[in-house]
C-alpha cells in the first residue's frame, strides 16, 4: 500500500499565464502524469491568478510548497519525473531573487510577497475557481 501523501499540483490559469502558454503546460502535464504512472498519486489543479504573471506560467507543488516559474513544454517530462515521481527539486525553474542571487523554493520566500498578507484573495492561487466546492472547503461564506 502506498503511504505517501498525495501530491497537487497547483498551475497558474490567470490571464497572465495563459497568455504565456499555461492551458498547453496543463495539457502536457496531464499526459505526462499520466504516461509516468502517476495519476493515481498527483492531482492538477488550475487556479486563479497567484500574482506574478512576468514568470508565468507558474506552478506550486504541494505538500512539499514548491514554487516554479517560466514552465515550458519541454520541462514537463523532467519537472514530472523529478519533482512529482522522485520528489526532487527542480532547481533550474526555481526564481532566483535578483537581490539576495538566492533561489526561492517556495512562493513564501520571494521577498516581494513574504511582505504581503493576502485577505479578499488569500486562496487565489490555492483553490480552483470553477468549483464551489473548493470555496466551500477553504471557508468560503463563512463570514455571512
Amino acid at each position: 500500500m502506498n503511504t505517501e501523501a498525495k501530491k497537487q499540483v497547483f498551475i497558474c490559469a490567470g490571464t497572465g499565464c495563459l497568455s504565456s502558454g499555461a492551458n498547453k503546460i496543463i495539457d502536457l502535464m496531464n499526459v505526462e502524469i499520466k504516461r509516468q504512472g502517476l495519476s493515481k498519486n498527483v492531482e492538477l489543479i488550475a487556479t486563479g491568478c497567484r500574482g506574478f504573471c512576468e514568470q508565468g506560467p507558474t506552478l506550486v507543488v504541494e505538500p512539499a510548497q514548491r514554487f516554479y516559474r517560466r514552465i515550458q513544454p519541454e520541462d514537463i517530462p523532467e519537472l514530472v519525473e523529478k519533482e512529482l515521481g522522485q520528489g526532487e527539486k527542480v532547481e533550474r525553474l526555481f526564481y532566483v531573487d535578483p537581490l539576495s542571487g538566492e533561489p526561492a523554493l517556495s512562493y513564501e520566500d520571494i521577498s516581494f510577497f513574504a511582505k504581503q498578507t493576502r485577505i479578499a484573495l488569500k486562496n487565489c492561487g490555492f483553490i480552483d475557481p470553477t468549483k464551489l466546492e473548493d470555496y466551500l472547503a477553504h471557508g468560503g461564506y463563512e463570514g455571512l
